[in-house]
């Protein structure tokens, strides 16, 4: 009688449906990973040509500002990595979000969806969902940090040249429209790599 009720470990509900805001939350998990695999990709193939400009200007650059030549590489290479690494992350936290459905639908002890309201933040539904774990926010971690660091590295390059190569004018602007350009970063966090909701 309870084999009955109880779903055997490795069986699929076949009809099985996300609830409305389960299913809301992984598209938009799903929608900004793949936008953000997109960025990175783009940025990872602009620093390629970057990287070869800033070799190719070695001779002029290096004698007379050897640290700040060392530090357009620095960040032309940390750009690169970044950004590839994120697109990687990106890429693997899709087909992994891309799995939860089929995740649930093995499960029997999924929230009552009876229950129109339950107390309970976005990482909750995906954990009783998916079961998401410590591996998964790792990664989300991971394609945050890359992806933020990429950007940063990039702004800090192109800053850097400016402050080599034009006049006094030319870099306390783009002093000023680097920093106010940076400011987004701060507001993209996704809440659910830093506390539990």
């Amino acid at each position: 009688m309870d084999s009955e009720k109880r779903p055997m470990p490795d069986y699929v509900h076949t009809k099985y449906e996300l609830p409305p805001v389960v299913q809301s939350i992984l598209e938009g998990w799903k929608t900004s990973l793949g936008n953000a695999a997109v960025v990175s990709a783009l940025f990872a193939s602009v620093e390629s040509g970057l990287l070869s400009f800033i070799t190719a200007t070695k001779a002029n650059i290096q004698p007379n500002h050897p640290h700040a030549y060392n530090a357009l590489l620095i960040f032309s290479y940390s750009t690169l990595l970044f950004s590839s690494s994120a697109t990687v992350s990106s890429l693997i936290l899709v087909d992994r979000y891309s799995e939860l459905a089929f995740r649930a639908s093995q499960k029997d002890n999924l929230p009552d969806q009876k229950h129109k309201y339950i107390k309970q933040g976005m990482d909750y539904f995906l954990k009783e969902y998916g079961d998401i774990d410590f591996s998964w926010n790792l990664l989300r971690w991971h394609w945050f940090l890359s992806l933020q660091l990429g950007i940063l590295c990039v702004f800090l390059q192109m800053l850097t040249f400016v402050w080599i190569s034009d006049a006094p004018v030319v870099k306390i602007a783009i002093s000023c429209v680097t920093a106010f350009s940076l400011l987004p970063l701060v507001m993209f966090v996704p809440r659910g790599c830093f506390r539990r909701r």
